[in-house]
């Protein structure tokens, strides 16, 4: 949706990264009006089976989450970073181990349908799934639970994926429907406060 996009791009997109510490980062790619989600290989020794965001740890000369961002999504995906048009950052989020994430906010103007077809994993991840941006926007879609860490009570948010609402990396035959939440639900649900 090149509205939504444009709108973005006048955002100030940014906060002071040298207060947050930030270990890793992640790539919010939207492919005009879809976001990419990778569903985390059941091998994987943290959040196996999860669907996520490309990204990954920081590297020691990483000093700007978009540098580990573009880099984690080459390595996760074959996508070329050329074709990937930064438009800024959102506010961390902890993951359950409590790092600091940085998600990216990022663009590429291809045909949903082709790029799907051309994504190759590096063995994190067993499916990608495109979703209409438009699917997280209907709030009747989300709920969300309570946790509670010394003294501190937040909500964890969750969302359904109907296995008819993506583009996937697999057959039709093999669909499921899938439930985004954690970390990555509470990057999309930060996204949409943004940018309703």
């Amino acid at each position: 949706n090149l509205v939504m996009i444009e709108s973005l791009k006048k955002l100030n997109l940014s906060q002071k990264l040298e207060e947050c510490k930030w270990s890793g980062a992640v790539n919010f790619l939207l492919i005009r009006d879809h976001v990419l989600l990778i569903k985390r290989s059941e091998q994987m020794p943290t959040h196996a089976g999860q669907l996520a965001f490309a990204g990954g740890h920081r590297n020691k000369s990483e000093v700007n989450p978009i540098d580990t961002a573009l880099r984690e999504l080459n390595e996760e995906t074959a996508i070329d970073i050329s074709e990937v048009n930064t438009i800024g950052i959102l506010a961390s989020v902890s993951s359950s181990s409590l790092s600091k994430i940085i998600p990216v906010i990022s663009y590429i103007d291809a045909d949903p349908k082709l790029l799907v077809s051309e994504l190759k994993s590096n063995g994190e991840w067993d499916e990608a799934i495109l979703v209409p941006i438009e699917y997280f926007k209907d709030m009747e879609r989300w709920s969300y639970g309570l946790s509670i860490k010394e003294n501190n009570e937040y909500k964890i948010y969750f969302c359904s994926i109907n296995s008819d609402a993506f583009i996937s990396t697999k057959s039709d035959s093999e669909l499921k429907s899938h439930l985004l939440w954690g970390a990555t639900a509470q990057m999309m649900w930060n996204f949409f406060k943004l940018c309703p």
